[in-house]
């Protein structure tokens, strides 16, 4: 499920009976959230929703040659030149790495529901949908707060999200999106 809520979200807890003000960052705030409601944030980085839905893709790992200088690729037809030299100072110049990438997405629909904010709106003062973002944008994993973004009609706005995992687990009611929603949304 995707939770969309209007920014600032509190970073900041207030000094308080002689104490420091506490900073938090989105980590902090996913772990407060789990500690409060049970392991509900979605941590697989292969998860992403976007204009099509929740997307839960496979990882795939592959070795990547780049010149260590820049830490470009290699190109792939040069991979095989710059591998049959085998001079200690031309290997200097390049370094293999370790990339991950999604592959073979597919609609996770179990976790397919969307929540956004009555809070989030646009600068003419209606409300948000997913809709108004733009089609290439995505809601990464975990929880994110207080990044600015362009919706499709130029406007930016500033908000927090989070992807939750709710398979066999309690589901979202109205009660607790709105716990979520003061815990995220600044007075």
């Amino acid at each position: 499920m995707l939770c969309v809520f209007k920014g600032p979200t509190i970073e900041t807890i207030p000094a308080s009976e002689g104490k420091n003000a506490v900073h938090l960052n989105a980590g902090e705030v996913q772990k407060g959230i789990n500690s409060a409601f049970g392991a509900i944030i979605e941590h697989d980085h292969t998860v992403r929703h976007c204009q099509k839905g929740r997307l839960r893709g496979t990882a795939q790992q592959k070795i990547v040659l780049k010149w260590r200088q820049n830490r470009t690729p290699v190109l792939p037809e040069d991979e095989p030149k710059v591998r049959a030299i085998a001079s200690p100072i031309f290997e200097a110049l390049y370094v293999e790495e370790a990339e991950t990438t999604v592959v073979n997405e597919q609609p996770d629909i179990a976790n397919d529901g969307i929540w956004v904010s009555p809070n989030l709106r646009k600068q003419d003062g209606s409300p948000i949908t997913l809709a108004d973002f733009p089609e290439e944008f995505s809601f990464g994993n975990g929880v994110t707060c207080n990044s600015w973004v362009t919706l499709k009609d130029g406007g930016r706005v500033l908000c927090s999200w989070m992807i939750l995992n709710l398979t066999g687990k309690a589901s979202m009611n109205a009660a607790r999106l709105e716990t979520l929603r003061q815990l995220f949304e600044a007075p």
